[in-house]
């Protein structure tokens, strides 16, 4: 009976510095307004609403370099040099690959900034997620914004 006392007490403690870590976060989110959201004009209920909204276009940690290839225009693709299909490919081959490291950073040399195939390839490379997933608080109601400073 001690042994479950001492877990559950355990387990309490790291819930609770969940619990506060994620508050702190949240706390901090709201009251700084890193990304200048207009929090300190807005509402519980409306800055619950922004936070939870899918508005952040992020890059993927990693992407494959397969699915980067799909998004190569094919007028593109035969308008570059044997030499620089066979760089393409070199590169893509990594496997799963940094979208904003130095892969990016050649094939935009060799497409060319505004090119459709970059294009292409930063809408694979990217997704839609909310502050509060970016931030990793899950999904936070009205009342957790409401206590997420005290």
């Amino acid at each position: 009976m001690k042994k479950l006392q001492v877990i559950l007490a355990v387990t309490l403690m790291a819930f609770s510095s969940l619990v506060f870590s994620a508050n702190a976060a949240l706390c901090d989110e709201i009251t700084n307004d890193p990304l200048g959201r207009g929090y300190a004009g807005m509402g519980v209920e409306a800055i619950t609403a922004d936070i939870n909204s899918e508005y952040r276009l992020v890059f993927h940690e990693k992407v494959e370099g397969a699915d980067l290839f799909e998004g190569v225009v094919g007028a593109e693709w035969q308008a570059i040099s044997e030499a620089e299909k066979t760089q393409v490919l070199s590169l893509l081959s990594f496997g799963a690959i940094s979208p904003q490291g130095n892969v990016r950073t050649f094939l935009i040399t060799i497409f060319g900034g505004g090119s459709g195939t970059i294009s292409n390839m930063a809408d694979i490379a990217r997704y839609t997620t909310s502050r509060a997933a970016e931030l990793d608080l899950g999904s936070p109601n009205a009342g957790a914004v409401q206590t997420a400073c005290e």
